[in-house]
């Protein structure tokens, strides 16, 4: 026997760079098992072949696509665009290389198109345009890579790239490429055509494919075990492979590969190649004819069944034992009672879903060898009728009977029936299965003690029985939207979240779908209003009647619709077929109410569910500065000087360190302009002094989590003086639901000097004015020094108090110079500094001066020729007040001689 195939495969230097997925190691797989397949007749013989065939081709790339975690985010076009991407308006869209991470969604507002120079890549669990409201197309240059558990809503096209598709994907749209190869990964479900020019097309066990397969080119088509291909397989010049169980509704066609079909094999229609050879391996269902136009054999197993007719134009045909050509697939039919009338051979046999804790019937149909209704089946026959889980698919019917039935009854067909009956309630109890079949087997009478030598009949299709409806329930149950609502949970921390069924055992997956989620506004919390930042929700995929651990990343309350977690594979056996609704319109696809005798796909919650109330884990002091309040040379800050700042930026974060952006309005309680809601601190502190606020109040607003802050302090002077001392300040925010965390420093330390003014006595004669020495101090390990550093005191000469005037020296004889307020420099006044003017002859005397450091004005002052109230420097960093004496005229001077030089 001769086979003849021809591969091609095409390199895509893209696809390794994006995916680090080895396309060599696909090319060498395809070829190892077509080589394999070619030169082991013997192994083909026994049907061993569909282990390494799919072992190779379709497990080994979905192996190997792999994603590391990431972050989440929210894409949205137009809106937030990925990295490289541009707007070109219209609705279409450009991007260089595109890349979404694991759980990432991108939405869509309008009909749009993104075009893809370089490699498209999606992570495991994301969400592209899930909702589907709107059509998407995404063409790439490059490879496309989607990773496992994906709903991806869109027509997607590689030019030049091969296209790899994870496990558990859920495709609408097309899928395409024009050079590579395309690869499916087990348990998806994709709804539209799959084709490829030159590359091969493998899909994995279990995908659903409502559509279509089609191969221009020289590409081999393979599909894994129990795969389900609503539509017709063709290739031009490659082979076809279908593992054992796969369910073909339409044809399978191709000119010069070999078509080779596993066990238990279900093809609708007709089977035709041109050169190649036609293997089908035990127990396969062929409603159609086979036909080789060129020098390929047709081989079929035994107990195969083909209802048209086989034909060779120079090749041999070999059927096993058992094997029906040109006959019906078996003799009895389970079916709706509302399907198949009036019956027809080629219609299609469906059973719909059925409900846990629902009693339902269906009809059993007997045929005839050719596969018509016979209307004339004995009225006094009776039948045993069972249903079976069929998780996996079995080779054959008779495979069953080392098996416990779910359920099962004995049906009579009486006078009138016309070979179809309608059977009694099925009563399955509080269990939920995914897969069950119906057998049916002839009884020899009417007791059903034993049955006849005939071989059992399965139905043609598979049902699942699905729970009602899934009840969420959480230990977040705070009454919303109220920012008081108790319990609260820190964001980022775990709380309970279990998904019950009400008594109905089911261990279904419920993934969620982050489109179905929305969060209260933070501006007012007397309605429940959508419109705050939805955070993230976990987990992603929630196992149902296991009580978990959930976590929500943002404050405040998450809102979630009708079917936010959902499981939409369950029933997977009857969505692909359309036995059950999948329609979102009204979330139909949740019902647990019959529409049009079918319930809903999808397995979720039917109410609305609200998580809360979320509070921020804890509060971080981030980019701090300290700025002292003399910094014109070393900074520094007397004891009891007003006014040091510290500025920083206080983040509200999760249990994750991320921001929690609705931590704002009614949800923010931390008042940023409340001195004692930063928890300050500082150390080391001189015996008596004290942290307090600054007169001048915080300043700082709540936006998105974060606030910009400015805040002044003031360290009282100690008890005793003391030398210079560093201060390091902390803060601990807290507010009304989140506690003081870690105490986080806000700047470097600050310089803190125990200060004071001296005003020296002087004299001299009445003829002249007269300086009075004047300078700021502090207390250094030598005794006081000159505060050289202090460039930024201001001594307003107004609060020199002048009283006491002795001898001839009467009030405002004599006035301070300068008037208004005097800086120091380098700790003293610059210039002449204070000085007195002269009082004239006959005016000689004293005058007692006293600089008011205090905040209380008191006394009289001479700025001018009369006498004023005197003012207040309010300064009482300074301590005491200084004072000193002046002195005109009285004594002698001790210069003997004093010479001036002009």
């Amino acid at each position: 026997m001769t086979r003849n195939a021809r591969f091609t495969f095409q390199h895509t230097p893209t696809m390794n760079q994006s995916l680090n997925i080895p396309l060599r190691l696909l090319k060498q797989g395809l070829l190892t098992i077509f080589n394999w397949f070619i030169r082991s007749p013997t192994a083909q013989s026994k049907n061993e072949w569909p282990a390494a065939l799919f072992a190779s081709v379709v497990v080994m790339p979905f192996l190997l696509l792999a994603a590391s975690p990431a972050k989440a985010a929210d894409y949205s076009f137009p809106g937030n665009l990925p990295a490289g991407c541009v707007d070109n308006g219209s609705g279409n869209y450009t991007c260089s290389d595109l890349t979404l991470a694991a759980g990432d969604t991108l939405t869509i507002a309008s009909a749009t198109a993104i075009k893809v120079n370089g490699a498209f890549t999606v992570g495991a669990n994301a969400r592209v345009n899930a909702g589907g409201n709107f059509p998407l197309t995404i063409e790439a240059r490059g490879a496309i890579g989607v990773g496992a558990d994906t709903v991806f809503n869109a027509n997607i096209t590689s030019t030049e790239g091969a296209i790899t598709i994870g496990a558990r994907v859920q495709v609408e749209g097309a899928v395409k490429t024009l050079t590579a190869a395309i690869s499916i990964g087990g348990d998806s479900k994709i709804i539209g055509d799959i084709s490829a020019n030159d590359g091969a097309v493998s899909v994995g066990s279990g995908v659903a494919l409502t559509g279509s397969i089609h191969v221009t080119g020289s590409g081999a088509v393979a599909a894994g075990a129990g795969a389900v291909i609503n539509g017709n397989i063709s290739t031009s010049n490659g082979a076809i492979a279908l593992g054992a169980s796969t369910q073909v509704t339409g044809n399978l066609s191709t000119v010069t590969g070999a078509i080779t079909l596993g066990a238990n094999i279900d093809v609708n229609g007709n089977i035709t190649t041109g050169t190649g050879d036609v293997t089908a391996g035990a127990a396969s269902k062929i409603g159609g004819s086979i036909s080789v136009t060129g020098s390929g054999s047709v081989t079929l197993g035994e107990n195969s069944n083909v209802g048209g007719t086989i034909s060779t134009a120079n090749g041999s045909v070999t059927t096993g034992g058992g094997t029906q050509v040109g006959t019906a697939l078996g003799i009895f039919e389970c079916l709706e009672t509302t399907s198949n009338r009036p019956w027809s051979q080629t219609t299609r046999r469906p059973l719909y879903t059925k409900l846990a804790g629902t009693d339902f019937k269906f009809d059993i149909a007997a045929l005839k060898q050719d596969g018509t209704l016979d209307t004339g089946y004995p009225a006094s026959k009776v039948v045993t009728v069972e249903l079976f889980e069929d998780t996996t698919p079995l080779t054959n019917c008779t495979d069953f009977s080392g098996m416990t039935p779910v359920a099962t009854q004995s049906i009579g067909f009486a006078s009138g029936t016309s070979g179809r009956v309608l059977s009694n309630s099925f009563s399955l109890g509080s269990v939920a299965y995914p897969r069950l079949r119906c057998r049916v087997r002839e009884c020899v009478d009417s007791t059903c003690s034993r049955h006849t030598s005939a071989p059992p009949s399965c139905s043609s299709d598979q049902f699942a029985v699905r729970p009602k409806t899934i009840i969420l329930s959480t230990s977040a149950s705070a009454s919303p939207p109220s920012a008081n609502s108790i319990p609260v949970i820190k964001a980022g921390s775990n709380f309970l979240l279990n998904a019950t069924t009400a008594g109905i055992v089911y261990s279904g997956s419920l993934n969620l779908d982050k489109g179905k989620l929305t969060a209260q506004t933070s501006a007012q919390d007397t309605f429940s209003q959508k419109g705050g930042m939805v955070g993230t929700l976990t987990p992603s995929s929630l196992a149902a009647n296991i009580q978990a651990n959930a976590t929500y990343s943002e404050a405040g309350y998450v809102y979630l619709a009708p079917g936010a977690y959902r499981d939409d594979t369950f029933t997977l056996v009857d969505s692909v077929t359309g036995d059950c609704i999948t329609d979102t319109g009204g979330d139909n696809n949740l019902s647990d109410t019959m529409i049009d005798g079918k319930y809903g796909c999808s397995i979720g919650n039917q109410t609305p569910v609200v998580f809360g109330r979320f509070v921020p884990h804890h509060f971080s002091v981030v980019n701090p500065k300290l700025t002292d309040r003399c910094t014109k040379n070393m900074p520094f800050s007397y004891f009891g000087q007003d006014g040091f700042t510290t500025e920083f930026t206080l983040m509200a974060l999760n249990a994750l360190n991320e921001v929690t952006q609705n931590y704002v309005g009614v949800f923010a309680k931390m008042d940023p302009t409340n001195y004692l809601s930063y928890g300050f601190s500082a150390a080391p502190l001189p015996v008596g002094s004290n942290l307090a606020s600054s007169t001048t109040q915080p300043s700082g607003n709540w936006s998105n989590g974060v606030a910009s802050v400015v805040v002044k302090h003031q360290i009282s002077r100690p008890a005793k003086p003391t030398v210079e001392t560093l201060v390091t300040l902390a803060a601990a925010p807290f507010d009304a639901d989140v506690r003081a965390g870690a105490v986080s420093a806000v700047g470097s330390a600050t310089r803190l000097r125990y200060g004071r003014l001296q005003m020296k006595n002087a004299y001299g004669s009445e003829l002249l004015p007269l300086p009075v020495p004047l300078e700021a101090q502090y207390l250094s390990a030598g005794g006081y020094v000159t505060n050289t550093d202090d460039s930024c005191t201001v001594i307003p000469t107004a609060s020199i108090v002048m009283g006491n005037y002795g001898s001839q020296l009467s009030a405002c004889k004599t006035q301070i110079s300068p008037a208004g307020n005097v800086a120091l420099l380098a700790g003293k006044l610059p210039g002449t500094g204070l000085a007195l003017s002269r009082p004239g002859t006959g005016n000689a005397g004293s005058v007692d001066l006293t600089l008011n450091v205090s905040t209380t004005p008191m006394g009289t002052t001479c700025v001018g020729t009369t006498g004023a109230a005197a003012t207040a420097a309010n300064m009482p960093w300074f301590g005491a007040s200084p004072g000193a004496r002046a002195t005109f005229g009285i004594y002698k001077s001790p210069l003997i001689f004093q010479r001036e030089n002009y």
